[in-house]
């Protein structure tokens, strides 16, 4: 079943996207040097190799290396790098590896090559049996910021807890952090100012999905987040705006 909604939806996706690709794939040709797509090698199920795309969101001489380990990753980012990556229009390749069979919409995201400690933490907790995916458990807490030991925890639980209804709840919560744009590499300033820009209304329509997907914490800072966007408005003299007359929400 987990694999007929895959080719389902990464084919209803393809063609859906075809005009979205293409335009990305223009707008990377013409604003940095280089091939539209980046292809790194993967672990995939079985701790095979498979050969991942991307848009290229970095320069052509970046360190094959994880985001996270470059001492200053903003420096690398093309110009239009840090918005692909902030909308997750980067990612849009993969629905080519998961129609091949190379990933599955939902489960632990493929390591890099050359990630070894991460490889060897999934192999030793048995998530190598698992087929990669474009999101899954530990891309929703905490992604980039996650720390490995961490990251293979949760790919450990996502093992345990596998199954059709636990994939759709994922993938409700990839589309809720993708629209708040949380949790991805990209610069610290922006990330601040797409915070910051995101409505009250939105974090309390967030909140009750959270709630109705059983998540009450992720409900509660959502709430807090509206609640405290409410009062910064109230401060600053808009208490007739829409924003202010969601304090009773």
């Amino acid at each position: 079943m987990k694999r007929a909604f895959d080719l389902c939806i990464a084919a209803g996706l393809l063609v859906v996207g075809m005009v979205p690709l293409a335009l990305v794939a223009l707008l990377v040709k013409l604003t940095s040097k280089g091939p539209v797509l980046y292809w790194s090698d993967r672990i995939g199920r079985g701790n095979r190799i498979f050969r991942m795309p991307k848009f290229r969101t970095m320069r052509i001489d970046t360190p094959e290396v994880a985001s996270h380990l470059l001492t200053d990753p903003d420096a690398w980012l093309t110009p239009i790098g840090g918005l692909l990556r902030r909308t997750s229009l980067d990612e849009l390749p993969q629905i080519w590896s998961v129609a091949k069979g190379d990933m599955s919409l939902v489960g632990p995201r493929p390591a890099l090559h050359n990630q070894h400690d991460l490889i060897a933490l999934r192999t030793l907790s048995g998530v190598h049996v698992l087929t990669p995916g474009v999101t899954g458990w530990a891309q929703v807490n905490g992604r980039d910021e996650a720390p490995i030991p961490q990251k293979v925890s949760l790919d450990a639980e996502y093992l345990r807890r596998r199954s059709f209804g636990f994939d759709l709840k994922i993938i409700v919560i990839t589309f809720l952090q993708v629209v708040r744009r949380k949790g991805t590499s990209v610069p610290e300033k922006l990330r601040q100012s797409t915070e910051e820009s995101v409505p009250a209304a939105a974090y309390l329509a967030s909140a009750a999905v959270w709630l109705a997907l059983g998540e009450r914490e992720r409900a509660e800072a959502d709430h807090d987040r509206a609640q405290a966007l409410i009062r910064a408005a109230d401060e600053c003299g808009l208490s007739g705006s829409s924003e202010a007359k969601l304090r009773s929400a």
